[in-house]
Formats: structure tokens, C-alpha cells, sequence
């Protein structure tokens, strides 16, 4: 007859075994969506935007705070390209380029029926209008997405960048997918805005979940940018530094302040 304290040790054996065992994410990371192989510590983010130079996203501030943090600290992390969503539900990548300069389309099926699901639960009104997929090296999923309303009503025949532009009510997300079994989906709001914002520019990570973030957000001739301390443990964010760009006739008056 088995002892009654071996059944107990071998369902304890069981339990552990299935805590922590991987467990397949909803999607991975695909070629599709132009992501690097390797990892990278610190990403490079530029402090200027692409088209207006003169306008700036963060300062010394922002840098000095970025290099606090030691290379030990930190965990390595591989993105993929930003993607917008147009009024079908199709996912443009913004940066590469297919044959003929077309803009690139994310392939990965997986990756469209999770958020096609995620829709399904979106307040009424709502739409998803943003995305970008993160892996770190201890192979957990950060999506970064945002929503919001359509101000444009004629979605389906303008181009998907601005008609998110243009886009109200937004709020911008972090959602963490887990690797082990009972590691269930955590989201974390990052900011908000009555305009339209996006939070998917990760500078670092930390090995204790400390994500610091570039959010920008663009406003009738104003174009503002936002650092972001996202603690996702405590499911807490808050802007350490923030910096408002105002488009003139002629020139671009910058005001940038520490939180």
C-alpha cells in the first residue's frame, strides 16, 4: 500500500511541474513583423521627430535618468516595427517597405485573431488603432496598443495614419503575456488623452519589470511627447517628463518640464 505522504509529495511534484512549465504565448513574434534576432538593452530612440527636427521628444532629463540604470539591471528586449490599423482591420507596418514602396502588411494570423478578439471586448464606439509587439530575453510578450474613436467618418477611403491622427479619446496600453501556465494576461494603462496618443517606444526594461517609455501625442498644431516610469508589477505609471511642441507660421516654440 502507498504511503498517504508519497501521494501528497507526488501531486506537490505535479503542481510545481505545471506552475512553472512554459506555456505557448498566443502569438510570437514573426519575420513578418520586422523584428531584429537579437536583443538589445537600451533602444535607440530618437530625441527629435523624423519630419520636424526642430521638434523635440525629451531632453538630458530623459537621458541622464535612462543611464541610472546599469547594463546588470537590465533585460534585453527585440520589437518589432509599429503598426496601424486601418478601417478593415489590417495591420500596416509603418516603417518597412514592401517591392514599390508599398508599406508591408503584418501576416502573422495568430497575431490578427488575438486582437480581433480583443476588439470584440472594446468599450462601444471603440476601436484599436495602434500596435507594437515586444519580446524580452526571458521570453514574455509586451503589446503595446492603443484605442480610441474615429473622428473621421470616412475611415474605410483615408489613409489609416490620419485617420488615427485624428482619432479622440485614446488610451494607451501595455499588455504583459506571461510564459508560465497560471500566468494569465496583465494590462497596464500607460496614459490617456482626449487626442490621440500612443505609448510604443521602450527605451529599457529592468529585471524587476521597471519599463521606461517614450508616448507621443499629437493635438491640433501641437505635437507632445512623454517619458513614462511603467512599473508593471504594481500595474503603475506616471510621466517624468513631458515636452510640448506648438507649430507656428514660421517657427516651433518648445516647452519642456521635469515631473
Amino acid at each position: 500500500m502507498i504511503h498517504p505522504i508519497f501521494v501528497l509529495i507526488f501531486f506537490f511534484l505535479v503542481g510545481t511541474i505545471l506552475v512553472f512549465q512554459p506555456k505557448a504565448h498566443p502569438f510570437q513574434l514573426t519575420e513578418d513583423m520586422t523584428a531584429p534576432k537579437g536583443y538589445e538593452k537600451r533602444l535607440e530612440v530618437s530625441p527629435h521627430e523624423l519630419v520636424y527636427r526642430s521638434s523635440i521628444r525629451y531632453t538630458q532629463q530623459t537621458t541622464n535618468l535612462l543611464s541610472e540604470r546599469t547594463d546588470k539591471e537590465l533585460m534585453g528586449i527585440r520589437c518589432s516595427d509599429s503598426f496601424v490599423r486601418n478601417g478593415q482591420g489590417v495591420y500596416i507596418l509603418e516603417n518597412a517597405r514592401a517591392k514599390l514602396r508599398y508599406r508591408k502588411t503584418v501576416k502573422n494570423e495568430a497575431f490578427i485573431e488575438y486582437m480581433r478578439e480583443k476588439e470584440r471586448t472594446l468599450p462601444v464606439g471603440k476601436k484599436i488603432l495602434s500596435a507594437r509587439v515586444c519580446e524580452t530575453q526571458a521570453k514574455e510578450i509586451l503589446l503595446f496598443y492603443s484605442i480610441g474613436e474615429y473622428e473621421n467618418t470616412d475611415v474605410n477611403s483615408s489613409p489609416a495614419g490620419l485617420v488615427i491622427a485624428y482619432s479622440t479619446q485614446n488610451t494607451a496600453f501595455v499588455e504583459i503575456l506571461r510564459k508560465n501556465i497560471f500566468g494569465n494576461p496583465q494590462t497596464v494603462v500607460i496614459g490617456k488623452s482626449k487626442d490621440h496618443i500612443r505609448c510604443d517606444e521602450p527605451f529599457q526594461i529592468s529585471k524587476k519589470g521597471e519599463l521606461l517609455i517614450l508616448c507621443s501625442e499629437t493635438r491640433d498644431w501641437q505635437s507632445n511627447h512623454f517619458t513614462y516610469q511603467v512599473y508593471l508589477e504594481k500595474e503603475v505609471s506616471a510621466a517624468v517628463e513631458e515636452c510640448r511642441n506648438h507649430f507656428g507660421e514660421k517657427s516651433v516654440k518648445t516647452l519642456c518640464k521635469t515631473n
